[in-house]
């Protein structure tokens, strides 16, 4: 009778009620918790918002006073990078928006703040908090929830691998041996321990069968020993052929090294005819019949189909050992040995070699193999002829110093040294030389290997000319970078004491003018003619000082928003754009530019427009790609303004294109160029080879920075003196 419902493991069943048990506990631990934790980032956040909104009213007082919109609207924007602000609003006196920060979340706060001062009124302000927090500690939770029950999942399964099933398993998975053992043959296995006393008479009576059935099949094996101990030692299979007959003998050796058992198939001559392979069936047979015939020895290597139709090698070696007395061939004996692992051993080491020989041929690296001893080019593949110029007629018979591999022949014998020593060279940089002597940049690594018995050199030349161009845009880019939060911390260090100076100018201003209706007061106050006073200042030009002062800050602050450009992408809003548009805005803003003191008209540059038709709509900050077009093109106007000798045409060309996954704008010149120690510091911060007075060095810099951080693009400089200098911009496709 058949059970109607698959048994179930009790161990199973234990583990799971345990694992359950403590899901549901962590739950409610993990719910009550959660409650808690909201409750007090409610009143955090309270507290939060009213600090908030105060100190927002706080610090907007002075500005509004002296209405420094721009010192508001840096407050405003200093509070709403806080990720829990989501909205900020500041309103005048009257009501008119001065700066609006909102970043469209939903609002779990809001606060509404006056700006006093003096007793006054002078604006309003809005603050509004969002539910991060709450969706943080939320989360937060829900991530510790998710690891202890986890955790308490895993625990579960060790608990019924480590204690429960080994408890209840381990006395019948001993007895289960124990018959599995007598099912296998081996009636000799140790007694299992018996920790429980109600398996002991059954552990008994299958130890009793085991030892009856050892001693039978002990005297079975004695009676069989003498006849298959000498067919059982070798390992070829034997074989006696009755020829005129075609039957024969075959030993189990030879049936099971073609995995049958022995006896499954007759064993007849046609037996061996019919499973040897279709291109070895001529060659067996021949040997056969000259042995048969001439009685030449019979040793050959054939295929036959074992039984699970593989193709198995087998060596077959015999002789004829009777004839009858007309001299035919009556009977042969012989052996079959498989040798199929030989035989893949040397199919594997012919594939290697050819793998060698293709990989040797088809390496995009340079590969030559030298003599040690003579340092005589052997062989060299298609890349070296390609990198270094020299045919393979060319190269093979000479040696690497007539070569003129080498940049320095002291490296050359030290690495030869080396590889004397017993040594090896791995990735060692080396200036190698082509065959026109042009230099060229390389990483070698060699290793001594035996060829035909004799000891040759296995060089690998690598062109590593590319990959250090990129190791030193990498050095560049990190340095840029570097020099970037340096800039940024600078800018923030100075924009606090810029902005003392200001507001100092500004309510210098406002304090001495004869209008306002608290300076009259004031000047009333202690019999002051403020009309005298304005016509002291006049004379005396105190009021030109004030306006120097509030130019010099104002440029000082354009410097410093030029420095904070390097740390932060912008935060202009972007849009599609048509960059050929993009590109002949900043072109007619560069043709109007006419500077005496830089000596350049750009009226007089001819430019060249190469626009591909296929370029399409990008989407970026139309002004920011802009400024970078602009400053690349007066930045070449000047150069070649101030080249000695003056360049006689100036021209600049402007391309646009397309590439594989960027969009390309391209800059160049025909001036004077630029050298390489230039060219490394192009695009540094306040680096500059002009006059001072003429130029801050921040424009490449800032350049830079909008297309590699605020965009997401590369930008990269090449030049030579004498030359003129081509500026690459790529901005990335998927931005298009």
């Amino acid at each position: 009778m058949k059970p109607s419902l698959t048994p179930r493991s009790l161990a199973g069943r234990l583990s799971l009620s345990v694992a359950m048990t403590s899901v549901v506990l962590i739950l409610l631990v993990l719910g009550t918790g959660l409650l808690v934790i909201m409750q007090r980032i409610d009143a955090q956040m309270e507290e939060q918002a009213r600090r908030s909104a105060a100190f927002l009213s706080e610090s907007l007082a002075v500005p509004l006073w002296s209405l420094d919109f721009d010192a508001a609207r840096a407050v405003g924007q200093a509070l709403a990078q806080d990720k829990v602000v989501g909205l900020v609003e500041i309103l005048g006196a009257r009501g008119e928006p001065i700066y609006r920060h909102a970043k469209g979340e939903k609002l779990l706060l809001e606060r509404f703040g006056q700006v006093i001062h003096d007793g006054q009124v002078i604006g309003t302000v809005r603050l509004g908090l969002n539910d991060t927090p709450r969706r943080e500690a939320l989360w937060a939770m829900a991530g510790a929830g998710a690891g202890l029950v986890a955790l308490t999942i895993t625990l579960q399964f060790l608990l019924q691998a480590v204690l429960f099933r080994p408890l209840l398993r381990k006395p019948f998975a001993a007895l289960d041996g124990l018959v599995g053992a007598y099912a296998a043959g081996d009636f000799s296995p140790s007694p299992p321990p018996i920790r429980y006393a109600e398996f002991a008479p059954l552990v008994s009576l299958l130890l009793d069968m085991g030892r009856t059935i050892r001693e039978q099949m002990e005297s079975l094996r004695k009676s069989e020993e003498r006849f298959s101990l000498a067919l059982d030692a070798a390992n070829d299979g034997l074989w006696d052929l009755d020829i005129p007959s075609g039957t024969a003998f075959y030993s189990p050796r030879y049936y099971t090294m073609l995995g049958y058992e022995p006896g499954e198939f007759p064993a007849t001559l046609d037996s061996w005819r019919g499973m040897l392979h279709p291109d070895d069936r001529e060659r067996a047979e021949a040997a056969l019949a000259a042995c048969l015939e001439d009685g030449a020895p019979y040793e050959v290597e054939f295929r036959q189909r074992d039984k699970n139709r593989q193709w198995r090698w087998l060596l077959s070696r015999g002789r004829v050992v009777e004839r009858d007395a007309e001299g035919r061939a009556s009977r042969m004996v012989g052996t079959h040995a498989d040798i199929s692992e030989r035989k893949q051993a040397e199919e594997l080491l012919r594939q290697s070699e050819e793998k060698f020989a293709r990989l040797f041929r088809l390496s995009p690296d340079a590969i030559i193999v030298v003599h040690l001893a003579t340092e005589q080019v052997l062989d060299v593949n298609d890349a070296f002829s390609r990198m270094f110029g020299f045919k393979h007629t060319e190269a093979v018979g000479r040696t690497t110093g007539e070569l003129g591999l080498y940049q320095n022949a002291a490296v050359r014998d030290a690495i030869f040294g080396t590889l004397r020593d017993g040594g090896q060279v791995e990735n060692l940089e080396i200036e190698a030389r082509r065959k026109d002597g042009a230099p060229l940049g390389c990483s070698l690594s060699c290793q001594v290997l035996l060829l035909d018995g004799q000891p040759h050199i296995l060089t690998v030349f690598r062109d590593i000319t590319e990959t250090k161009k990129m190791q030193e845009m990498m050095i560049q880019t990190e340095k840029m970078l570097s020099v970037g939060g340096i800039a940024a911390g600078i800018a923030h260090e100075i924009n606090n004491p810029l902005g003392i100076v200001l507001q100092a100018a500004q309510n210098l201003v406002q304090r001495t003018r004869p209008d306002f209706v608290k300076n009259q007061e004031a000047a009333q106050a202690i019999g002051l003619d403020l009309e005298l006073v304005t016509n002291y200042m006049r004379m005396r030009k105190l009021d030109v000082f004030l306006e120097d002062i509030q130019s010099a800050a104002l440029r000082a602050s354009a410097i410093i928003r030029h420095m904070l450009d390097f740390s932060r992408r912008s935060e202009s809003k972007r849009r599609i754009c048509d960059l050929a548009a993009i590109a002949d805005k900043a072109l007619a803003l560069a043709q109007n530019d006419y500077d005496l003191k830089k000596s350049y008209d750009f009226k007089r540059i001819r430019v060249d427009r190469e626009y591909a038709a296929d370029i399409p709509a990008v989407h970026c900050t139309e002004t920011e790609i802009e400024q970078v077009l602009l400053n690349l093109l007066r930045n070449a106007a000047q150069a070649m303004a101030e080249a000695r000798p003056p360049v006689e045409e100036p021209r600049i060309a402007i391309r646009l294109s397309r590439r594989p996954g960027s969009l390309r704008i391209e800059v160049e010149d025909n001036g004077p160029g630029m050298p390489p120690e230039v060219q490394r510091r192009a695009f540094e911060p306040f680096f500059t080879t002009k006059a001072p007075g003429v130029g801050t060095g921040l424009g490449l810099s800032v350049s830079y920075f909008i297309v590699t951080k605020g965009h997401g693009g590369a930008m990269r400089l090449e030049s030579k003196p004498g030359s003129g200098s081509c500026f690459i911009i790529d901005l990335p496709a998927e931005e298009a």
